[in-house]
């Protein structure tokens, strides 16, 4: 909440603001009632700052529940891809899809009696607006939290367009993120041969059912990429190859996502594992930023990926996709709201 002091400026404005007819014999009685007007004033200042602070703090709790909910349901797709239970898979798509609205109807639901005749008071929403953002102090989902709070306000203003007193709108991000504690992927510096490094990813996102035939996809793979890099960095050969942990899932397929690190440049890696009746086993091998752009584009449904820094995973798929909007990225894991907020 905000320093008591910082508020004596409003409140000598809110003060002279206010027509006051003073009907006193004296100075004394003059000066004492201005001094309870003050102390009013300065009453019902600090009564709004801690209702503000008390609707941000919901807001809040609503945005940190969806985003539990929302890692919970990506977190069953390993499971789901294993046991081959399509049916629940897109049990849970569905689920995940009407998971923000939900948490919207969940947060009005909890403010009604909060805020009471003050649900649709602006000014009040001015302060909680000023106040939600001292609730996000060293986290790195601010992006995601603002976006979330527009989406209350809308809901409750039914706005159209938008709205800038009570909404969040940057033309750019200056804020500090903190540092990842363990980065989101693991980097396979350049090995023998490439055969020995894929059957090595592979291994490393074993996903609990053994490969059909790992040293013949590992085969396959290798002397795709090989023949592809070639032309590209020759005799130099490449430095290292970077995967994301987690495996991505849609629909019957895991990807697993990566980046061949090459004469300075990035290079997509993406291999579609199939879990087919002997096994898992790798589909194809995707090198070519197009190939990996039509992956991540608006055609297909959403990612499941469970990882705990949206952001560090966007920076990864925008080095490997430079041409590709960030709105879309979002989109693509699941983030939806958000991408649109990225597009404005």
């Amino acid at each position: 909440m905000s320093d008591p002091a910082a508020a004596i400026p409003h409140l000598t404005a809110a003060i002279a603001h206010r027509s006051f007819r003073l009907h006193c014999s004296d100075r004394t009685s003059t000066g004492e009632y201005f001094l309870r007007r003050i102390i009013c004033v300065m009453a019902e200042t600090f009564a709004d700052e801690n209702l503000a602070f008390t609707a941000a703090e919901c807001v809040r709790d609503a945005f940190d529940r969806h985003g539990a909910e929302f890692h919970d349901i990506a977190r069953r797709a390993r499971t789901r891809f294993e046991q081959k239970d399509w049916t629940a898979l897109q049990s849970d798509v569905r689920e995940r899809f009407d998971l923000y609205e939900l948490a919207l109807n969940r947060v009005e639901d909890q403010l009604a009696p909060l805020l009471e005749n003050r649900m649709r008071d602006k000014p009040l929403w001015l302060e909680i607006k000023q106040q939600f953002p001292q609730l996000f102090v060293n986290r790195h989902d601010f992006d995601l939290a603002e976006t979330f709070f527009n989406s209350v306000t809308r809901k409750i203003f039914y706005t159209v367009g938008v709205d800038r007193d009570i909404e969040y709108f940057h033309l750019e991000d200056r804020r500090q993120r903190p540092p990842e504690e363990t980065p989101i992927f693991q980097r396979y510096l350049r090995g023998s041969d490439t055969a020995s490094l894929i059957c090595t990813i592979l291994t490393d996102r074993h996903c609990g059912i053994d490969f059909e035939d790992l040293d013949r996809d590992a085969a396959l793979v290798a002397q795709e990429i090989d023949l592809y890099l070639w032309p590209l960095v020759g005799y130099r050969d490449y430095d290292a190859i970077d995967v994301i942990r987690p495996l991505f899932y849609r629909n019957k397929v895991a990807y697993v996502i990566g980046r061949i690190v090459a004469d300075s440049r990035f290079v997509p890696l993406i291999l579609p594992l199939y879990h087919g009746d002997r096994g898992i086993y790798v589909d194809t091998v995707l090198l070519q930023e197009a190939e990996a752009s039509r992956v991540f584009s608006f055609a297909h449904s959403y990612f499941q990926v469970e990882v705990d820094r949206h952001d560090a995973l966007i920076n990864f798929l925008k080095s490997i996709l430079p041409e590709k909007h960030v709105a879309e990225l979002y989109t693509s894991i699941g983030y939806t709201k958000h991408g649109k907020t990225e597009y404005y």
